[in-house]
């Protein structure tokens, strides 16, 4: 179980120091901004996405159920793939 962090701040300090407080949003801070010590709004961060590019990001999810040894592409397949797009 995650527990996420929070952190009281009032708008004249958030404002003074919005850089350093986004940067603990970034880190998983939740913000709760106050209006003279009333909470008023909450600043979270956003979930993040899979780094897709990254070797590995589907580890676990794709299974090869038998030896990949030859072409898997039909011979008249082939020749339209050496051709090029569109010609």
């Amino acid at each position: 179980m995650l527990i996420a962090m929070s952190e009281k701040v009032n708008i004249a300090q958030l404002k003074n120091n919005l850089s350093d407080y986004l940067e603990k949003v970034g880190r998983g801070t939740e913000i709760v901004v106050c209006k003279r010590n009333v909470p008023i709004a909450t600043v979270t961060g956003l979930a993040r996405k899979k780094n897709l590019s990254r070797a590995g990001w589907d580890r676990g999810n794709i299974q090869i159920l038998d030896e990949i040894t030859g072409i898997t592409i039909a011979d008249g397949d082939w020749n339209m793939l050496q051709d090029g797009p569109g010609l």
